[in-house]
This record gives C-alpha cells, sequence and structure tokens, in this order.
C-alpha cells in the first residue's frame, strides 16, 4: 500500500473510531445531544406503526439528535437520508418515542483515549512520510555518485 493510501485509511478510522455511547438517566437528557435509544418491542411495534414506513430500517436501535425531552416523550431527529458527508447532504425526520417504549438512553461522546491514539499514530505516519521523501532514509541513497555507475558518466561538481 502506498504512503499517501495509508494516511487517508488511518484518517477514515479515526472519523469513526473516535467516539463511545455511556448510559444517560432519561432525567438528564439533554436538548441537542447525540443519542442512541434501546427501544422495548412494544416501542418498536408503535414506532414502525407511527411513522408508516418514513424512516427506513427501523431496528430496537436508534440513533440521533435529541430535540426535546420530558417525562412523558423524546422527540428525536433521526437521519432518513444520506447524500454524502455535510449536514446540507442529510435528511431527518423528527420521531416522537413515549418514555414508556424507552429501554435504555446513551450518550454519544469523544472518547479521549482512542483519539489520542489515533492522533499519535496518525502524527507518526505523517513522520514517517516526511521523513521518506525529504531525508532519503528507507531505500534511498545519500551518496553523492549513485552506486555502479561508470566514472566517465559522473559529472564532476565545481
Amino acid at each position: 500500500m502506498r504512503p499517501r493510501g495509508a494516511l487517508v485509511l488511518a484518517l477514515l478510522a479515526a472519523g469513526g473510531g473516535c467516539f463511545e455511547y455511556s448510559y444517560l438517566p432519561l432525567a438528564q437528557a439533554r436538548v441537542g445531544s447525540d443519542v442512541r435509544i434501546q427501544l422495548s418491542e412494544d416501542g418498536l411495534v408503535h414506532l414502525v406503526t407511527a411513522t408508516s414506513g418514513i424512516v427506513p430500517h427501523l431496528s430496537r436501535t436508534l440513533e440521533g439528535t435529541l430535540v426535546e425531552a420530558d417525562s412523558r416523550q423524546l422527540i428525536v431527529a433521526v437521519r432518513v437520508w444520506s447524500g454524502g458527508a455535510g449536514a446540507e447532504n442529510q435528511i431527518e425526520q423528527r420521531v416522537a418515542i413515549p418514555a414508556a417504549d424507552v429501554v435504555a438512553i446513551e450518550r454519544r461522546q469523544l472518547d479521549k483515549k482512542k483519539t489520542g491514539g489515533i492522533a499519535a499514530a496518525v502524527g507518526g505516519a505523517i513522520v514517517v512520510i516526511v521523513a521518506r521523501h525529504l531525508g532519503g532514509i528507507f531505500g534511498g541513497t545519500t551518496t553523492n555518485t549513485p552506486p555502479n555507475t561508470p566514472a566517465e558518466l559522473v559529472v564532476p561538481r565545481n
């Protein structure tokens, strides 16, 4: 694999590997948080019925952004279509979920250990690539005359 390809692969891995989910009591759920909600079996049936197929690929685990929360229900913005990276290429649907249908709610947060490890690995890869291209190491040459060159082909330096 070429060095640039390895760097791109490392950056892609960094984007997805820096987050974790942690349990969040419903009373502590904050509007605007990225959340993952575990639904009960009945909750999934209620959600499928309520959305009438608007939200594709429904399962008992639902990820989105918390828009509203109280003791009776949660309103979550769920991504239903993505045309690529960037918020302008996303379509979201707001879904109301009764609190009784929620088994657990988790908050998405930055994993500092993974982020630091990935940053160190990407930084190390950049150092190796720069050293390889600028320093003549890793198979390069640091001599003035290429090896096995006949003397008549060598141009003297002034």
